[in-house]
Parts: C-alpha cells; sequence; structure tokens
C-alpha cells in the first residue's frame, strides 16, 4: 500500500512539472511578438496626442503579464520594426535614403521605475547616433549615444547604455548619415514591483 501512495504522489509530480512547463513555454512565446510600424508608436493614446499626431491603431503591444494595449502609428518618416521581449523593447531602424531621423516610439514607462537604453549596428562606420525624449508635449535636445569603448566586438558598432526616465511620453532617434546596417536600440524597462 506504501509503494503504491509513492508512485501516485510522483505520477502527480510529474504531471504538476509538464503542465507548469506546458505553461511556462506558451507565456514566453506570447511575451515575444515582432511589430512593424511605420512612424509613431504610441500607447496607450492621450487625447492631446491623437490630436497632435491623428493616429490610427495598428498592433498590439505587451511588456508585461498583463493585457495586451494598443500601439498606434501615424505617418511614415522611416520604417522601423519593433520587437517586444517581455521587459525588453527592441527598435531596428534603417536610416538609409537620407532618411536619418527615425520614427518616434512610445517606450510604455508608466509601470516601470524607468529604463537604460543602449544600442548596437553591425555598421562599423563613421556616422552618430542621438535620441531625444518628449515630456508632457516638449521634445528635449537631442543627446547623442557614446561609442563604449570598453566592449572589444569587432563585428559590432556598440553604445554605451543611458538613463531613460519613466515620465518619458515618446523616444524618437536619428543618425547623422545613413548607415549600411539598421541600429538596433535596446530599451530594458525596469518594472515596478
Amino acid at each position: 500500500m506504501k509503494n503504491k501512495n509513492i508512485y501516485i504522489a510522483i505520477f502527480f509530480l510529474i504531471a504538476l512539472a509538464v503542465i507548469v512547463w506546458v505553461f511556462t513555454e506558451k507565456k514566453q512565446k506570447s511575451n515575444t511578438e515582432e511589430t512593424t510600424i511605420h512612424e509613431n508608436a504610441v500607447n496607450p493614446i492621450k487625447k492631446e496626442d491623437k490630436e497632435q499626431h491623428n493616429q490610427t491603431i495598428h498592433k498590439t503591444d505587451s511588456i508585461t503579464e498583463e493585457k495586451n494595449t494598443e500601439i498606434a502609428s501615424t505617418s511614415t518618416l522611416s520604417s522601423a520594426r519593433i520587437l517586444n521581449k517581455g521587459n525588453v523593447l527592441e527598435i531596428y531602424h534603417p536610416f538609409q535614403n537620407s532618411q536619418l531621423k527615425g520614427d518616434s516610439v512610445y517606450p510604455n514607462l508608466e509601470n516601470t521605475t524607468g529604463a537604460m537604453l543602449s544600442a548596437y549596428s553591425f555598421d562599423k562606420g563613421e556616422y552618430d547616433v542621438f535620441y531625444r525624449e518628449k515630456i508632457k508635449q516638449e521634445w528635449g535636445e537631442w543627446k547623442q549615444l557614446i561609442i563604449n569603448e570598453e566592449v572589444n566586438n569587432p563585428q559590432r558598432k556598440v553604445y554605451e547604455a543611458t538613463n531613460i526616465n519613466n515620465n518619458v511620453n515618446f523616444l524618437q532617434f536619428k543618425s547623422s548619415k545613413d548607415t549600411k546596417s539598421e541600429v538596433v536600440f535596446r530599451l530594458y524597462r525596469f518594472p515596478k514591483n
């Protein structure tokens, strides 16, 4: 009788482990979603932003385990891709054909303590990349991302991480010259506990 109870307990533990594993795999797949945009990615749309940008709904975005929220896009400055990986947002900007100013992107920092922004590109040429922040309808000055001299990666041009405050409504990116490959901006968001 004792052996039978042990076998039943082991069976239930294995079944529970399989259920947890399947649930974890589904959650990881749903947290990684690729979105292609043509200009501004915004999330929840505030009345003043809607009037200013004349947005149209485009796709959904999920930064945590909560329900998906809307992303909108507006005009077409350039074609950028956004890859959402849970708390990391990757923005792929092709600065080509003299389209040196990129998309305005809604970073969705409302339920965070802030974020860190870094970048890299496989184009190791002579160009600089910049970002600026929009807070309460005001665009700030362009800030240059600094090349990370401590990283020894012969295949990439890597930029140092910089702090982004959680009161930022939008980010925008630009390059000083056309790039041969897209610049990947990574925004690491720190959720509130």
